[in-house]
């Protein structure tokens, strides 16, 4: 599936678009502690923290790994879904 980007679409070019889509998921999956919302935790799990409630909750982790499959980052996505399998069960 292709995706259409909007940024392109109203006249921005792909270079600089490309350029701006990888620092916003550098700043949100990489910077440091006060700015960033995706956490690893262990060798092969991480989570999205959601910062209105302090804790982590379906909706984050669903858009953060939708975030990783439009970037192409597998090790990320991968990640998050370990983390929501693991740690998200639903109890009987």
């Amino acid at each position: 599936m292709e995706y259409v980007n909007v940024f392109e679409k109203i006249g921005y070019g792909k270079e600089i678009t490309d350029e701006r889509l990888d620092l916003i998921f550098e700043m949100l999956f990489y910077s440091g502690e006060d700015v960033r919302i995706y956490h690893e935790a262990g060798d092969d799990m991480g989570y999205i923290v959601d910062t209105g409630n302090n804790d982590v909750r379906t909706e984050g982790m669903s858009y953060g790994m939708m975030m990783c499959v439009q970037m192409n980052k597998k090790n990320e996505f991968d990640r998050l879904w370990k983390w929501a399998k693991t740690c998200m069960v639903l109890s009987d």
